[in-house]
């Protein structure tokens, strides 16, 4: 398990997301990037604005955490809508 630190001022997004893929987050220095479905459905997330085979699916009040990477990361939800809330460091 990565145990990097987050240290730094955190910004804060609640975004509702569609069938179209949305930017939750552009690609750049950060230290850490969280976020977690609050919708009422599954998403998809990925590192691309294309929806691929490679994206992930992430279930109802499931969350992700990219410590790691500096990509850019893009949201859509499986449904007509569903809502994401996380932050950035």
């Amino acid at each position: 398990m990565d145990k990097k630190s987050a240290s730094g001022v955190r910004h804060h997004f609640k975004l509702v997301v569609g069938p179209t893929p949305l930017l939750i987050v552009a690609q750049g220095v950060r230290e850490a990037v969280v976020f977690v479905n609050e919708g009422p459905a599954a998403v998809y997330c990925g590192k691309t604005g294309v929806a691929t085979g490679t994206w992930m699916y992430l279930p109802v009040d499931q969350g992700f955490t990219d410590n790691y990477s500096q990509d850019e990361w893009y949201i859509r939800a499986l449904s007509s809508s569903g809502t994401v809330s996380g932050w950035y460091v």
